[in-house]
């Protein structure tokens, strides 16, 4: 399996509100293995999360699966500890991609609901989403895919209840993509201190997280325009007034 290797990504999520750029239809539909396995298929056509195997892996070692949101049967929610598996995607070309998710909330509360992003295995992102207003709603990420490789998107419950409706992959020449929130703090590691700089000194929310999602701290700070802490080596998820960053403590 080929690896990304990164130290630090800001990954402060603005939601585009709106309908995905595919053709969707109100009633899921869902092909055979015949053509979801041709090469470049699932950049033509949208991929419910209906269609995905959503069922218990645990029995396996894998993740607790997902289910049908009663509220809207279209939608597919996350077990606690589950997960949703796109798997066998196949592209005619190595490359970064743009995937578009189509999103709902069964229950989140004002800090959002979470959702780790795994891209052929490997922890890209931690989403944070919120109310969509129209529903449903959009969030854009880019995902590095091989040719001549299954490759697999997997979105892992973190916090609260996300409800998904699918995915839609945009080719190589089509790499738009949302618009970073801006945001004015930094975050570092220095000989295994993290600091975190430049905050506005107003109820700074600042927490820490393993990638999957357990919470090594969290504070408040009202006084303070930094903030340090010492951690042991490893990867973690630091989450600054909702916008959440990547960090390899080494």
């Amino acid at each position: 399996m080929k690896k990304k290797n990164f130290l630090l990504v800001l990954a402060c999520t603005v939601f585009s509100i709106g309908s995905a750029n595919a053709q969707i239809s109100e009633t899921p539909v869902c092909y055979d293995a015949s053509e979801t396995e041709q090469v470049d298929f699932w950049l033509d056509h949208f991929y419910y999360a209906k269609c995905t195997d959503y069922s218990d892996k645990t029995a396996s070692g894998g993740h607790a699966g997902g289910y049908v949101f009663e509220a809207n049967t279209n939608y597919i929610g996350l077990a606690a500890w589950g997960g949703l598996d796109w798997d066998g995607i196949r592209v005619s070309q190595d490359g970064t991609y743009r995937v578009q998710i189509v999103y709902g909330i069964g229950y989140c509360d004002d800090q959002g609901a979470w959702a780790n992003l795994q891209v052929n295995g490997e922890l890209m992102d931690q989403l944070i989403f919120f109310v969509p207003e129209p529903s449903p709603g959009t969030i854009e990420i880019e995902a590095e895919l091989y040719a001549n490789y299954d490759n697999i998107i997997q979105l892992i419950s973190v916090k609260d209840w996300p409800v998904f409706l699918g995915i839609q992959i945009f080719p190589l020449e089509d790499t738009r993509i949302s618009t970073p929130q801006e945001s004015s703090y930094t975050v570092s590691c220095i000989d295994g201190t993290l600091v975190v700089n430049d905050l506005t000194g107003i109820n700074d929310r600042i927490s820490i997280y393993t990638p999957d999602g357990k919470l090594i701290n969290s504070i408040t700070s009202n006084t303070s325009s930094s903030y340090s802490t010492s951690l042991a080596a490893g990867m973690y998820i630091i989450n600054v007034n909702g916008c959440a960053s990547k960090i390899l403590v080494k």
